[in-house]
């Protein structure tokens, strides 16, 4: 998903890696009036040549900027064929689980997903170790919906964790709705979970 400032790079089907320089994408993207609120790719993993992945939640303003970007690739070499740019975050959130489901309710937005376990940067240099290997099969458990996901609540207006739950089944990918002060989350096993205020 991705929320474009509607012009589109020249040659854009050979530089598509580049789009997330310039535009909030993600995926899963919520928005309000003034901003918009991703959990998408960090600044470096925009590269072509990338199989990694490592996200990040943030917020951005629809009125979209963005700065020099500096530092090295995920492969520690300087900047080439990689981002030279980024967006101007207001805030960004490391998040330790695979967000399968976002909304913003009022002023806080709602996250819920499996476990992230996974060093993919680590697992590529040390497969097919024994730890590496029990580690992998953990987190094919946990993907399966076997270990419950994270549940947290955030404050849209910077991103300071409010409330961390543990809840016992996966959500469905984008199925959550908020109505009449209450939460509705829909879960892979067929549950519909309704949250009230506390």
């Amino acid at each position: 998903m991705s929320y474009g400032n509607g012009r589109i790079r020249k040659g854009t089907y050979l530089e598509w890696f580049v789009y997330g320089e310039a535009n909030p994408d993600g995926r899963l993207l919520v928005m309000d009036a003034d901003k918009v609120y991703s959990y998408g790719l960090k600044p470096k993993f925009h590269t072509w040549s990338s199989t990694f992945q490592d996200f990040h939640l943030f917020s951005v303003n629809k009125e979209i900027e963005t700065e020099k970007i500096s530092g090295q690739t995920i492969f520690g070499k300087p900047y080439g064929r990689a981002p030279t740019r980024k967006l101007r975050y207001n805030w960004t959130l490391n998040v330790p689980f695979y967000v399968r489901a976002m909304i913003k309710a009022g002023d806080n937005l709602f996250l819920c997903g499996p476990e992230d376990i996974i060093d993919e940067v680590d697992v590529t240099k040390r497969y097919p170790a024994q730890d590496v290997l029990e580690k992998l099969r953990r987190q094919d458990s946990i993907l399966d919906g076997n270990e419950g996901s994270h549940f947290w609540v955030v404050r849209a207006g910077d991103g300071e964790v409010l409330k961390k739950l543990h809840l016992p089944s996966l959500p469905a990918w984008d199925g959550m709705a908020a109505a009449n002060g209450r939460l509705y989350m829909t879960t892979v096993d067929g549950i519909v979970v309704c949250l009230g205020e506390n």
